[in-house]
């Protein structure tokens, strides 16, 4: 349920589209992660959300392509981590709204 609750919020703050951001793996042409890369700040758990973010802030195509994904037990986020992701969402939010991402 956090998880889902989570990419509400994802959604709501940053107007990304994704039915996931968390779970699987993402994958950057050379050039797009030369622009992006250097931007970012974030190295928690919420960095790939900042990389889309920034992403779609300077105006790169991004898409969702569904995976055949194996869960790994144990991983689990635990309290501190998901307040902090959270927190992390509103510092995004507020370097996009700085122009910190822009071009």
């Amino acid at each position: 349920l956090s998880g889902i609750f989570f990419n509400r919020i994802v959604r709501l703050t940053t107007g990304l589209p994704f039915a996931d951001t968390q779970c699987g793996f993402k994958l950057f042409r050379r050039d797009a992660a030369r622009r992006i890369f250097p931007l970012q700040r974030l190295d928690g758990f919420s960095f790939d959300v900042e990389d889309l973010f920034i992403a779609k802030s300077r105006g790169l195509p991004s898409i969702e392509v569904p995976v055949h994904w194996n869960n790994v037990e144990g991983t689990k986020v635990g309290m501190a981590q998901g307040i902090a992701s959270f927190l992390d969402l509103l510092r995004i939010r507020w370097y996009g709204l700085q122009g910190f991402y822009s071009e």
